[in-house]
């Protein structure tokens, strides 16, 4: 027992061998039915509710039914004789290049079909004697000519009434001269036909015979069947006909129809973008922090997010956090002071006693007054403030000072002050106007270890509610 697969609605089991008549039992919509098959010239076909289905060739069964997929089926039919019931059906089958003949007359009487002309004279005709036997023959002139050997096989020779059908499937090319090569293309085929008044075959009357045109029309235009658009993301696939795709195309396949046509099967693939891309950038001040894809970050970095594009694609989105450190620095030089900063694009200096603008906005200040002076830094988004520095030293011109203030000038390892009240305020500057040393007047001569100064220019500023002196002195 052998099973096989045909198409996608039915299976058939078959027994014996290729060769001869054969029972079959086909398993169809959950239904059994006896059908019988015959090979002849390699094709296989099918018996089936009065008609003669060809399937498939033999070859084909060896090979996993790899069918042809360009299959034509020519059809047409005619009533040569209403009063005699004489209809004819050829069914022309160009994929298995097999025709299929059904032929009806009346019952009890002989019946003919000659074809490819409208003379008898050597055409080819299929005739079937009153007792239903069936024979092909070529027709002589006005006789009933010769019998050919046999290059039809019929399937079904039943009666109803008083009309008898028969049907006989054979090869579209004669075996011969004498035997007649149906089209394969849409045509018209001439035809001659009689009836006899008796069993045999005999001369016939001209109310009996005539002739006609069959008409062959190609059954097998049907439009493709478009399926719905079958939408993956990139780098997904899809199963489409068997097979998984991922290029964006529209494939096809040919099945074949339940007559034996073929039927183009068309699927779209569209494969949608998965999107990515970059979010405008977030720039941080230092101790700052922003709102990222739902978390609040404050390092600087690239962060991820996978959202679904409209199409039900992955979508990654990205979002790069950078800190914008200004670190302003600033080098004082006497009364000068120049500030730089990393990425600052304009300065402001102001004054830390009034914390007002001083009016000057270049990295360099020159101090025109004593005091304390800072440097506000503005960067693309980020400002940052300066330490404060001290200015002194402007406007005062010691030779106006008729008294000393310390001594020794120049010192060593410890500096004396001897001016100024107690209780006056004594402050020491170097060049660079940092201060070194502070303190409060506390007796007539007060002392200042000196040891760890480096050798320089110093500043003595003692200041009381009523005036400040200043002495500039030495270090050696």
């Amino acid at each position: 027992m052998r099973k096989y697969f045909i198409g996608y609605s039915f299976v058939f089991q078959m027994r014996g061998d290729s060769s001869g008549l054969k029972s079959i039992r086909i398993l169809f919509n959950q239904r059994n039915h006896n059908l019988h098959f015959h090979v002849m010239g390699g094709i296989l076909t099918l018996s089936f509710m009065k008609r003669r289905i060809t399937l498939f060739s033999i070859a084909a069964l060896c090979v996993g039914f790899s069918l042809n997929t360009s299959a034509q089926i020519l059809r047409g039919s005619t009533t040569v004789s209403g009063t005699n019931n004489m209809d004819i059906t050829v069914t022309v089958n160009t994929n298995t290049n097999m025709v299929e003949i059904e032929m009806t007359g009346m019952n009890g009487t002989w019946f003919g079909y000659g074809f490819g002309g409208s003379s008898m004279s050597g055409r080819y005709t299929m005739i079937t004697d009153g007792a239903g036997n069936f024979q092909e023959r070529q027709l002589g002139t006005h006789t009933a000519g010769s019998a050919l050997s046999s290059s039809a096989t019929v399937t079904s020779n039943t009666t109803s009434g008083s009309v008898r059908t028969v049907v006989v499937s054979r090869s579209r090319v004669g075996q011969s001269a004498s035997y007649y090569t149906f089209p394969n293309t849409a045509t018209n085929i001439s035809l001659i036909w009689a009836k006899g008044s008796g069993s045999s075959l005999s001369q016939h009357s001209s109310s009996n015979r005539g002739s006609s045109i069959l008409t062959l029309q190609n059954i097998c235009n049907f439009p493709a069947t478009v399926l719905p658009n079958i939408t993956v993301c990139s780098g997904d696939s899809a199963m489409i006909f068997g097979n998984w795709e991922s290029q964006a195309g529209t494939y096809s396949t040919t099945l074949t129809s339940s007559v034996g046509c073929d039927s183009v099967v068309e699927q779209t693939l569209v494969v949608a973008s998965s999107l990515s891309g970059n979010l405008p950038l977030i720039t941080l001040c230092p101790g700052d922090s922003a709102m990222v894809f739902g978390h609040y970050v404050n390092t600087d970095g690239s962060y991820y997010d996978t959202l679904q594009s409209s199409g039900g694609c992955d979508s990654i989105v990205r979002q790069i956090v950078n800190t914008e450190n200004l670190v302003p620095v600033v080098v004082q030089n006497g009364t000068t002071l120049n500030a730089s900063g990393t990425n600052a694009t304009s300065y402001d200096w102001i004054d830390c006693n009034t914390m007002q603008s001083t009016g000057v906005n270049s990295p360099i200040f020159n101090a025109t007054a004593n005091g304390m002076y800072a440097v506000i830094v503005t960067g693309n988004v980020c400002t940052d403030t300066s330490a404060c520095f001290t200015i002194t030293g402007i406007g005062i011109d010691e030779n106006s000072v008729s008294t000393t203030l310390s001594q020794p000038n120049p010192f060593n390892d410890h500096l004396q002050i001897t001016g100024g009240s107690e209780g006056a305020e004594i402050r020491i500057f170097n060049t660079t106007g940092v201060e070194i040393y502070s303190a409060t007047r506390e007796s007539v001569s007060q002392d200042i270890p000196t040891t760890n100064w480096p050798a320089g220019l110093y500043i003595i500023q003692i200041s009381t509610p009523r005036e400040t002196l200043v002495q500039k002195v030495i270090k050696q």
